[in-house]
């Protein structure tokens, strides 16, 4: 399957099926859910721009600090490990909190 990326970009992209999947729970359970908080749909919604790179300009960093929790996506410096809490508690998401930075692994599956 092929879709477009950009509708000024002349270039065509393949989605493979696993980062389709990524986005389809994404959109139908995380996002239609009405039990999901705000902070949810932020961390995830930036969680999953950053697993499938999309509005990266230049070197990609796997590393998200702080600082790009609350600039990037949009949340205080005392939601973040709240939020990131919730979401492993939902299964969405693991988190390895021996890393430094923690590590985030994305859980989204069929």
């Amino acid at each position: 399957m092929t879709t477009r990326i950009d509708g000024r970009s002349p270039q065509w992209a393949a989605v493979s099926p696993e980062d389709f999947e990524t986005l389809e729970v994404f959109f139908t359970r995380i996002l239609s859910s009405k039990k999901v908080t705000k902070g949810e749909i932020k961390v995830m919604g930036y969680l999953v721009r950053k697993a499938l790179h999309l509005g990266e300009k230049g070197a990609y960093s796997a590393r998200i600090r702080e600082k790009d929790w609350v600039e990037e996506a949009g949340l205080s410096k005392n939601e973040v490990d709240k939020v990131l809490a919730k979401c492993e508690e939902k299964g969405w998401i693991t988190l390895d909190k021996q890393a430094k930075p923690v590590a985030v692994e994305l859980r989204l599956h069929g």
